[in-house]
């Protein structure tokens, strides 16, 4: 109610929202869940070889240098 007075009827209270231009907000769930994930990152495929690389990389040694701020916001 967004002028504090009661109604009815949900149609008669969602006719006075139309008129006022109200959007009613309650049942919009699986759309704000849809519109967060298009707006998310979208992850890199990784495949199974990939991994099995990086893991036998890290077996026999391998340690990456550490990155400066610049090179870390850079890959970003």
């Amino acid at each position: 109610m967004a002028d504090g007075q009661f109604y009815d009827s949900k149609a008669a209270l969602r006719e006075h929202y139309r008129d006022r231009g109200v959007i009613e907000i309650g049942n919009e769930i699986p759309a704000a869940i849809q519109l967060a994930e298009n707006s998310r990152p979208k992850r890199p495929k990784i495949s199974k070889a990939d991994i099995h690389g990086a893991v036998q990389k890290v077996r026999q040694g391998y340690k990456p240098r550490p990155m400066t701020v610049s090179e870390f916001k850079a890959a970003d």
